[in-house]
């Protein structure tokens, strides 16, 4: 079983690091890396490329981190006996996204990867999440970093509470153990929120780029 784990752990981080954002903005004749933020992620190919290709780049982002976890739940571990490994799955897709070998361990902010890992595992807490992710980014004239961050403050909040209230809703695709679970959401949030620091100096400078001042 070790050995599973490991194939598993190695093929999430694998498919959370093809780097669709470089791809997709040179199939577009960008350089994501010299241009809009030079962040290799689905809001700057938003940003630099349009809309056709950001939105097709969140859905691979998005659902890369889905197969991350899918892949090793339907072909290589028993769910029942290791869930925990699929949360780790989760993990090593966003450590994949954000790090990536193919990239020369460089990356985006893991955002989407990490929405489309979370739904897998937790899909009714991820959806209200994503209510407020998008409060927060309308209510600060679209800035993505902002709609972001509140999404990762609420993700652990709203998977409490499900848990408390409404413990079957949280456990839709997997059962997976909720103490592992939430001890991730908070490092996670906690990671997104590090690595949105450069966004928040921008932000006291009024230097942020936000798409409605595009």
């Amino acid at each position: 079983m070790t050995i599973k784990i490991i194939i598993s752990l190695l093929i999430s981080y694998i498919i959370g690091a093809i780097p669709f954002a470089v791809i997709i903005a040179s199939a577009n004749g960008k350089n994501i890396f010299e241009e809009g933020s030079k962040n290799p992620g689905s809001s700057n190919v938003l940003r630099v490329c349009g809309k056709k290709a950001g939105i097709l780049c969140y859905f691979l982002d998005i659902s890369k981190g889905a197969v991350a976890v899918l892949i090793p739940a339907l072909f290589i571990i028993k769910t029942s006996d290791y869930s925990w490994v699929l949360i780790l799955c989760a993990v090593f897709s966003i450590l994949g996204h954000v790090y990536s070998v193919f990239l020369k361990f460089r990356g985006g902010k893991g955002v989407a990867t990490a929405a489309g890992s979370m739904f897998m595992l937790a899909p009714v807490s991820l959806l209200i999440t994503m209510i407020f992710f998008f409060a927060g980014l309308f209510a600060s004239k679209k800035t993505v970093a902002i709609g972001s961050t509140v999404g990762v403050i609420a993700f652990p909040l709203i998977l409490t509470a499900l848990n408390f209230n409404a413990n079957f809703l949280y456990r839709f695709f997997f059962n997976v153990e909720y103490k592992y679970l939430i001890c991730v959401a908070i490092l996670l949030a906690l990671f997104i929120i590090i690595k949105h620091i450069p966004n928040y100096k921008r932000m006291l400078k009024g230097e942020e780029n936000s798409f409605e001042k595009k």
